[in-house]
């Protein structure tokens, strides 16, 4: 949007500046007034010329500037979805591993639950801490 309007302005502005330049001769070669006055008129081209390009300048850089938020807005929410994902990965992992071991290490059915859930729980506080300092790291 920014590099179609500039273009757009872009076009009157060297328009304008034809125009201006031939009225210029026009006015130059009839009289000296007329000369005195094209020139006034060019320099208010020339300043008008300046506004122009300082406008499109800063449209320019406030849409780049917008761009680069969104991006980096965009890779920030990745990070942290990656970064539940790893957390909620690494949960099944231990408690899947902490239930296993409960039920291979156990001799009865309820030291296997006394164990799951003492395992469990120490894996649950492991991820914890893990996700913790995880999210700390990203941020």
């Amino acid at each position: 949007m920014a590099s179609t309007s500039a273009s757009a302005l872009a076009a009157e502005v060297a328009s304008a500046f034809a125009a201006a330049t031939a009225a210029a001769c026009a006015a130059g070669s009839a009289s000296a007034s007329a000369s005195a006055e094209a020139d006034a008129e060019a320099a208010a081209f020339t300043s008008a010329l300046a506004a122009a390009s300082t406008e499109a300048s800063v449209e320019a850089s406030v849409e780049a500037a917008a761009s680069a938020a969104e991006l980096e807005s965009a890779s920030a929410a990745a990070d942290a979805a990656a970064c539940a994902s790893e957390l909620l990965s690494a949960f099944a992992a231990a408690l899947a591993a902490a239930t296993a071991a409960a039920f291979t290490s156990a001799s009865t059915s309820a030291e296997a639950v006394v164990d799951a859930s003492a395992l469990a729980a120490a894996a649950a506080a492991a991820v914890a801490s893990t996700s913790a300092s995880a999210l700390a790291a990203e941020v």
